[in-house]
């Protein structure tokens, strides 16, 4: 079976494709690098789901995608599916500084698998804090 991960980034898609390779051999994991249009939304799902629709429908393939947010508790889970245009704007620096007062956070991960009968949505949260970076001993990432 083949599935295209609708993904830029060549660090996701070779941890997929390792995964896949280890625990579902039968599939066949191909990266399609073409920008997707995202629907204006707050609803990660929403957005999530348009982005696997409109994959599907160019690829005409069964498709994998993925849309993360960061929730910061303090901002009513601003920035969320926002996270990628506020994180260009302000940089790390400027995230850091918005959690002074409070650095609870969230990150949320929808992936969607599309194909012409099926959709699956899956999503995982991981409640943490967001810090300074920590260079010393650290690998930049």
């Amino acid at each position: 079976m083949e599935i295209y991960y609708a993904t830029g980034n060549p660090g996701k898609f070779e941890e997929v494709k390792s995964y896949l390779e280890k625990n579902e051999p039968s599939i066949t994991l191909k990266q399609y690098t073409g920008d997707i249009p995202e629907i204006q939304s707050l609803n990660q799902h929403e957005v999530a789901l348009d982005k696997a629709n409109k994959a599907m429908d160019l690829l005409k393939k069964a498709v994998i995608i993925d849309d993360a947010g960061v929730y910061l508790l303090h901002y009513n889970n601003f920035p969320g599916v926002l996270t990628k245009v506020v994180f260009q704007g302000i940089g790390f620096d400027g995230i850091l500084k918005l959690t002074e007062k409070n650095n609870q956070a969230t990150r949320v991960l929808t992936m969607v698998y599309i194909n012409k009968d099926t959709v699956e949505i899956f999503e995982g949260k991981c409640d943490g804090a967001i810090v300074p970076k920590r260079t010393e001993n650290y690998p930049e990432t």
